[in-house]
């Protein structure tokens, strides 16, 4: 079967469209004929910095880097034409549009193409709902609902999504939940491969491993919705309660490059709550190529997510695969990962005494810690395997 994904972000492009398009692309790589050969032929078009490439990381994918830019006559133009001239080579029976850029350019792909199946994946709420309760809706999205007709089926990643499509009058039929998956034991191997790369990187951003006995991991962007003051807080509550008796770093890792105004604002928000907080010192904010994240994780004693609202958190699923404890807000969404008290912590949103409460219990009770990774790893074994995932999708690609 011949599958053309479409997104505007791709690793080593940070974003977690990004991420979810590289692991479904593992996921169809492990979908196999009796005599080992895949069965899937994979082309991704996808950004790039730099001019159009051609990268081919495996025998049967290939990965074209062209450019998403809204410039031109119409929008996307050069990314339509340059997807044009690839789908006329590779002549795909699936167009997966991922995100609503990649939904965008792929609409516009099967129009010219109407043979091929053609699915959509959004990676962030369709509704547009903001932090304040405001409705936003991406004109992209408007677009792309507009001719909804041309979708043969959308494919969510997460429970919210389906609600929100349902909600937004796409018929249930049209939509099919696939949870994410990911490799185990591709992530672990490259996790341990750089490991001395992703110390250098910490050094070099002021954070010396043998100064602190704890390092606790937030792996989350720059914004508020993600609610980091509310962990700075607490590492303030947690530095109170310890003294001079354990030394903690919290580690942001989530700064893009390049970093527009409102998000340096917002650090720098960040850091003053820090200093009043007596934390500055123990405070570090970057960023890491997705490669390098898997080493920082394992480096890390706990991995927090204290967002006010998400739809999954993918960044869970991969701590967990890399037997790191999670520790989340408990709102609607990574609830689909992280069950309190089973495979995670939880604390109530925007509460820094009880996250600071879930860090003591994690970081200096081993026996927790120990249950937890063991649950943890079982849920990514039963509900985010990325060979389940592969299949799912290879069934859903067929069955039109």
């Amino acid at each position: 079967m011949r599958i053309l994904l479409v997104t505007s972000q791709y690793p080593p492009t940070p974003g977690g469209g990004g991420v979810y398009t590289r692991y479904l692309v593992d996921a169809l790589c492990s979908v196999r004929k009796p005599n080992g050969d895949p069965k899937c032929e994979i082309r991704v078009l996808t950004a790039s910095e730099e001019r159009p490439t051609r990268i081919r990381p495996a025998p049967n994918v290939e990965i074209h880097k062209g450019t998403f830019s809204r410039d031109g006559r119409v929008a996307y133009e050069r990314t339509v034409g340059y997807g044009l001239k690839l789908c006329r080579e590779f002549q795909p029976q699936v167009i997966h549009g991922q995100h609503f850029d990649g939904a965008y350019v792929a609409a516009q792909l099967r129009a010219a193409f109407p043979s091929a199946r053609f699915y959509v994946t959004f990676h962030k709420s369709p509704t547009g709902r903001s932090l304040v309760g405001w409705e936003q809706r991406d004109p992209r999205v408007a677009a792309m609902l507009s001719f909804v007709r041309q979708v043969d089926r959308f494919v969510v990643p997460c429970q919210i999504y389906r609600n929100e499509l349902l909600g937004a009058g796409i018929k249930p039929r049209l939509v099919e939940l696939i949870w994410p998956g990911i490799n185990v034991t591709l992530v672990k191997d490259i996790a341990i491969g750089r490991k001395t790369i992703a110390v250098n990187l910490l050094e070099k951003m002021g954070l010396q491993l043998g100064k602190f006995e704890r390092i606790v991991l937030c792996p989350a962007r720059l914004d508020p919705t993600k609610d980091i003051e509310t962990l700075i807080r607490a590492a303030g509550v947690l530095k109170r309660h310890l003294g001079n008796s354990t030394r903690v770093a919290f580690l942001v890792a989530g700064r893009s490059k390049p970093q527009p105004d409102q998000e340096r604002r917002y650090e720098e928000d960040l850091l003053a709550i820090a200093r009043r907080e007596g934390v500055l010192a123990d405070v570090f904010i970057g960023s890491f190529d997705i490669h390098d994240m898997y080493a920082v994780y394992k480096l890390c004693d706990a991995c927090i997510l204290p967002s006010v609202r998400e739809a999954l958190g993918l960044v869970l699923i991969e701590a967990m695969a890399l037997r790191v404890p999670v520790i989340v807000a408990n709102v609607d969404g990574v609830t689909d990962v992280a069950v309190p008290e089973v495979n995670s912590l939880a604390f109530s949103s925007r509460n820094h005494e009880e996250l600071a409460n879930c860090l003591e219990r994690i970081l200096f009770d081993r026996d927790q810690k120990k249950r937890l990774v063991k649950a943890a790893s079982r849920t990514i074994l039963e509900r985010f395997s990325y060979k389940k995932m592969g299949s799912e999708h290879y069934d859903l690609y067929r069955g039109y």
